[in-house]
């Protein structure tokens, strides 16, 4: 929307007049603001002394949060009344009566302000010139969302070339629509500026909207288009293999770059795809091809001369596969298409053709690497190693006479075939049974073609015999068994007990059976013998135990296992080795009471023997006595026992005859005689071991008094009269009265309790014999109720709560029944606790009266305090998600009767959380509108609350996946942004940065650029995404070492010496490449090698030799650098002096003998005499002089001294030499 700032609507309110007295203008008070439907209104009231002639008004001002009041266009006297932002004015009013007068509501609306911004607004009284001061501004936010300010900048020709300009336009949208600021990067400060870049230039507008204060920054990029030049271009290597590609390079170029190629250099030209930058990659080569560079821009299209690659055939190879058994020896054959190359055999590194002459331990496999004009192939063979047996781990064995045994074969090698000799069958395990002696069996064994032979011996021994006499023992005994074998010599083995020697001993507890095994040359007899164990009695014997001078019976309960039986019986009764009797059952007196110890021994028909030895008691009879008390009638008398039992024995009964018809059967019982007089009274006691005995004692019984009193109860302060009405022969009196105090001994006392309470008084009476009694009543001494109640302090519009906290001691069901509440403002009340509301806030005093059942009263006085409610208010602001929303609290609460302030703000944000700040910030994790609730209360407790919508927008998600991420330099990358954000916010703008500071905005979501690496390292980049929405809220995403790319290796090499020759055809290569880590040199004929710095030796042959040296990094990235070394030929020859030519076949010419370095085809020799004349001459070097005459050997020459002449060039030059000299012929 637009906003004018600087209109004024005048509406005109006036209101009639009605007296004049003095007129002035004061400061407002109490100015309000009021937020209602689509707007919000202020109002402020007038001071009570404002008043006077004519009409009032009020002024009101409306600014931006930030932006400065400037109190124009009002005029002091005059009354628009003015109604457009920022200026407004209300109602005029008159006050005749000098009253406070609050004015006339002035609406702001929201529809001539921006939604979403905070404004302030601030009011004065005005009155026909005179004017009061500005109230305190007032904050307040216009609900809604202002829209996020969005700023597009286009030019009219994005690229451009050098002494051109273009015209770049921003247009902006959204925000409050106001006219906006700009600021170009370049100086500018309008929506369009015109540029004229000499080079490439990035130009930035920063737009910014008044009021809303928002602020929007976007850049362009226009291009300077250079003039094209075609630069130097290059392929490397210059010769690959079929199937490879060749790296491209363009140096010393400007302008944009189309790689072509051809077959031809003279074309046509076809267009690679992609290759559009300097270092670029050959599609796989199949053939010769040409490749150029076509550099545009502003100008004429340039090309680069035409670079051309080499492309050698790939040699097609294979091998034959062999099979042998272990520790032999074979060979693999290779052919090949194309011959002429080099070979490698890898583990073994033979270079020949065939494979040969190989022993490997298990199968393995060759590979062969065949290298022809720099193209390698690699193919494998196989030798397939059977596994060779060398063992069938067969065992010997001895065995006895008439035993099988099972023969196995089991071979290191499983899965063959079995041969026996004697044939007993063909699998590896079979069971023979020998005769006795040594018997010898051969296995032959054979697998996979391998065969292995063994054999085993089965000797057979004789079977002993053994005897054994069995044994008869009484239990406990002990015996002994011996074996006897008819074969000496062997060794013993007992069971159970495992004994090695011929005869054992044994006391067993039962019959038991002994085994004995014999063994004798590994051939073994069993034996078995009894040694019968005939059973032992048991003695036992039962007896009575009795009281002293009754006898004691033995009974013999022994038992001994049958068939045996007990045929003898010896009692020695005092265990003094004399036998006093011998029969089975006994009977004896021992005169008195005591322990006695009685041994018992028995005898069975087979002599075996057992005894035993029991303790047996005569227990003691009780020693009775007992003595009574007290003996007063009517009291309970109590019998106490004092019976005795000697050595320690107990009483566990007892029977009394109280001699007046009553018994009892405890230790110490009481009994209450009817009437006075003397009763013989009779105990009889039984022991533990039950024995008894009783006895007979006389006892006097007295007359008992009896003790009784009346009294009146009252209050505890007055005095209680105590009758005394106890019987004539009580003659002492005590009196308790359960306070404390002392013993009253009056006949009739009176009494006054300190404390009110209920007490117990005790009464206790004598006679002249001695026998008391006594008796107790309760008496009450009633109490004095005590008033006094609660009322707690309470907020305006709630009911206070009165509790009667009143008591009373209950002495006897006393209780508070009347209540009397006066609560100062001309209410009362009857009820115990009750509630009252009164009509405002104030500070009441109340009184309470309560009287108990008893009729006794008490008065307690407090006040009752009314606190007022605060009056609640706020103002919100807008915010993206994640961003806090300021909170800005203007509550009141008045201070007319009580000390009141706000200390306690209790914030519902609507999202589950809240704040107890006066003014919070928060931050809410969900977007969307809240109507936030704010509670406030007040030092006093009181509490109120207002509610207001708050609005959040959402926050964007930034994220963004990537392809052609890592690669050897350059490494093309395409990015794309999968951020989101949630509806109806949309992204607007995306920021892209890399971690070495380039950046890139658009409102596209895609990104694609290259990056170059010229170092020797690795350059890893993040990558970071701003999002922007059209709120201007905003997230990032970052990932770092997101781009990789990888360092190219520069391949370089020199060798020297620079120059060799057949004579030392050795070179030493110096390795300059840089950024490499692995390197592999390839020379024709002499295969390949992985050295930093080989050392190559050729063949002693004049020949080029190509080489090349491929420079590698652990990321693959590769370079290639080519060169040739070329071994020359050298003159090397030999003339000898001496020739013998005497058929002996040895020395029998003469001639040069060449090595190497000449032309055999410019060759001539020739051999005078000492006349100079030619004797012989050659033109084959390979022909020399043999003695004769002349070519056609005419016959001998004499022995003599020569001279010869040679004439030839050197090969591969046009140096001719002449050379002569002397040769003695000798026969």
């Amino acid at each position: 929307m637009k906003l004018l700032r600087n209109i004024f609507l005048i509406l005109s309110f006036s209101l009639i007049s009605y007296e004049v007295t003095a007129c002035h203008a004061l400061a407002l008070i109490n100015p309000i603001s009021d937020p209602i439907a689509g707007a919000i209104r202020v109002t402020a009231s007038s001071n009570a002394v404002t008043c006077g002639c004519d009409e009032y008004w009020m002024d009101v001002e409306v600014r931006c949060i930030g932006e400065p009041f400037d109190g124009a266009p009002f005029n002091p006297g005059f009354h628009g009344p003015l109604s457009t932002y920022p200026y407004f004015q209300s109602a005029q009013i008159l006050k005749p009566n000098c009253v406070q007068v609050q004015y006339p509501w002035v609406t702001i609306p929201y529809s001539s302000l921006c939604p979403g911004i905070q404004y302030q607004v601030r009011m004065r009284e005005n009155h026909n010139g005179e004017v009061g001061p500005w109230t305190a501004p007032m904050p307040f936010t216009v609900p809604g969302t202002v829209d996020p300010l969005q700023v597009a900048v286009a030019p009219n020709n994005p690229s451009v070339c050098i002494g051109d300009c273009v015209t770049l336009t921003a247009s902006v949208v959204g925000g409050c629509g106001l006219a906006p600021l700009y600021d170009w990067s370049h100086g500018g400060n309008s929506a369009s500026t015109t540029v004229c870049p000499t080079v490439t230039t990035t130009y930035t507008v920063t737009v910014t909207e008044q009021c809303s204060n928002l602020t929007r920054t976007e850049s362009i990029t226009v291009n300077v288009l250079p003039t094209p030049v075609p630069g130097t271009a290059s392929a490397n290597p210059g010769v690959v293999c079929m199937g490879e590609t060749a790296n491209l390079s363009l140096t010393g170029h400007d302008g944009n770059i189309q790689w072509q190629s051809s077959q031809n250099p003279g074309g046509p030209w076809t267009n690679i795809p992609g290759a559009t930058t300097a270092n670029a990659v050959s599609p796989p080569l199949n053939t010769d091809m040409c490749f150029r560079a076509e550099v545009s821009g502003c100008g004429p299209t340039a090309y680069s001369a035409p670079v051309c690659v080499t492309v050698e055939p790939r040699p097609v190879l294979t091998i034959s596969n062999a099979t042998i058994c272990e520790g032999q020896s074979t060979g693999l054959t290779s052919t090949v298409d194309i011959p002429g190359g080099t070979y490698l055999w890898t583990p073994t590194g033979q270079t020949t053709a065939d494979l040969i002459n190989v022993s490997p331990a298990t199968t393995t496999t060759y590979n062969l690497r065949y290298i022809l004009n720099g193209c390698e192939v690699n193919e494998t063979g196989t030798v397939t190693v059977n596994p060779q047996p060398t063992i069938l781990n067969l065992v010997d064995e001895t065995i006895c006479d008439g035993e099988s045994t099972t023969i196995t074969a089991t071979p290191d090698v499983p899965g063959g075939n079995f041969t026996w000799t004697p044939n007993i069958g063909t699998t590896n395990s079979e069971t023979v049974t020998p005769s006795l002696g040594v018997n010898t069996y051969t296995i032959d064994y054979e697998i996979s073609g391998c065969t292995y032979s063994e054999s085993v011996d089965i000797t057979v021994n004789p079977v002993p015999d053994i005897t054994i006499v069995p044994q008869e023992i009484c239990e406990g005994e002990t015996a002994t068994l011996t074996a006897t074998p008819d074969l000496p010599g062997g060794t013993y083995l007992w069971t159970p007990n495992g004994e090695v020697t011929q005869s054992i001993s044994h006391t067993p507890a039962n019959t038991s059976n002994y085994g004995v095994t014999y063994t004798l040359d590994g051939c073994t007899t069993t034996e078995n013998a009894d040694i019968t164990v005939r059973p032992l009695p048991v003695a036992s014997f039962t007896f009575t135990e009795v009281c002293e001078d009754v006898n004691t019976t033995l009974n013999s309960t022994s038992t001994v296992d049958a068939p045996a039986n007990i045929t003898n019986y010896d009692w020695d009764i005092n265990t003094n080795g004399s036998i006093e009797y011998t029969n089975q059952n006994v009977s004896h007196d021992f005169n008195g009471y005591g322990t006695y110890d009685v041994n018992l021994l028995v005898t069975t028909n087979h002599g075996c023997t057992d005894q035993i030895t029991q303790s047996m008691t005569v227990h003691p009879l009780p020693v009775i006595d007992f003595n009574a008390n007290p003996l007063c009638l009517g009291d309970p008398t109590s019998f106490t026992d004092l019976t005795t039992v000697p050595v320690g024995g107990n009483i566990t009964t007892w029977n009394w005859d109280f001699a007046d018809g009553g018994t009892a059967n405890t230790q110490n019982p009481q009994n209450t005689y009817a009437t006075h007089g003397v009763y013989n009274v009779i105990l009889e006691t039984t022991t533990d071991q039950g024995c008894v005995d009783q006895i007979t004692k006389p006892i006097e019984i007295f007359q008992l008094p009896n003790a009784d009193f009346t009294f009146t109860n009252d209050c505890f302060y007055d005095d209680i009269s105590f009758q005394n009405t106890s019987s004539p022969n009580a003659t002492l009196f005590e009196w308790n009265f359960d306070d404390g105090t002392a013993i009253n001994s009056a006949e009739h006392p009176d009494h006054l309790y300190a404390n009110p309470g209920t007490y117990d008084v005790e009464l206790i009476v004598n006679t002249i014999d001695g026998c008391e009694s006594s008796t107790s009543k309760t008496v009450i001494a009633y109490a004095k109720p005590n008033a006094e109640f609660s009322v707690d302090p309470t907020c305006y519009n709630t009911s206070s709560i009165y509790t009667d906290l009143s008591s009373i001691n209950d002495i006897d069901g006393d209780v508070i029944n009347d209540w009397y509440w006066d609560f100062g403002d001309g209410n009362s009340a009857t009820n115990a606790s009750p509630t009252h509301q009164y009509a405002g806030e104030n500070v009441y005093p109340t009184t309470l009266i309560v009287t108990s059942n008893f009729g006794c009263k008490d008065t307690f006085e407090t006040n009752s305090v009314v606190w007022p409610l605060p009056n609640v208010n706020f103002t919100p602001t807008d915010v993206c998600l994640n961003f806090a929303t300021e909170f800005n609290d203007i509550s009141t609460i008045s201070n007319q009767n009580t000390s009141n302030s706000i200390v306690a703000w209790n914030w519902d944000f609507l999202d589950g959380n809240s704040s107890t700040l006066p003014n919070p910030t928060h931050t809410y994790t969900s977007d969307g509108s809240y109507n936030v609730n704010l509670e406030v209360t007040s030092n006093n407790g009181c509490t109120y609350d207002s509610t207001i919508i708050v609005t959040v927008h959402p926050k964007p998600v930034a994220d963004f996946t990537g392809t052609e991420l890592t690669s050897c330099s350059p490494v093309c990358f395409n990015i794309n942004s999968t951020s989101t954000v949630n509806a109806p916010a949309t992204i607007s703008n995306y920021e892209w940065e890399l971690s070495d500071g380039r950046s890139y905005s658009s409102t596209s979501p895609n990104w694609s650029d290259c990056i170059k690496n010229n170092t020797g390292n690795t350059a890893t980049y993040g990558v970071k995404l701003t999002v922007t929405t059209n709120h201007g809220c905003i997230d990032t995403h970052e990932e770092t070492n997101y781009i990789n790319v990888y360092h190219n290796p520069i391949a370089n090499f020199t060798y020297s010496p620079a120059e060799i020759d057949v004579l030392d055809p050795v070179i030493q290569t110096t390795n300059n490449s840089m950024y490499a880590d692995s390197y592999e040199w390839t020379v024709f004929k002499h295969g390949i090698q992985n050295e930093f710095e080989p050392e190559f030796e050729f063949a002693p042959v004049p020949e080029e030799y190509p080489m090349r040296l491929i420079a590698s990094t652990h990321e693959g990235c590769i370079d290639t650098a080519f060169s040739a070394v070329r071994v020359n030929d050298r003159l090397v020859l030999y003339v000898p002096n001496t020739f013998t030519p005497d058929r002996d076949d040895y020395n029998e010419t003469f001639q040069p003998q060449f090595t190497s370095g000449f032309d055999p085809y410019t060759f001539n020799m020739k051999i005078f005499n000492r006349w100079g004349e030619i004797v012989f001459e050659s033109n084959n070097a390979s022909v020399g002089w043999d003695g004769s005459y002349g070519t056609d050997r005419s016959g001998p020459v004499k022995d003599g001294t020569y001279i010869w002449k040679i004439i030839f060039k050197e090969t591969g030059k046009d140096k001719r030499h002449v050379m002569q000299g002397h040769v003695n012929l000798l026969r």
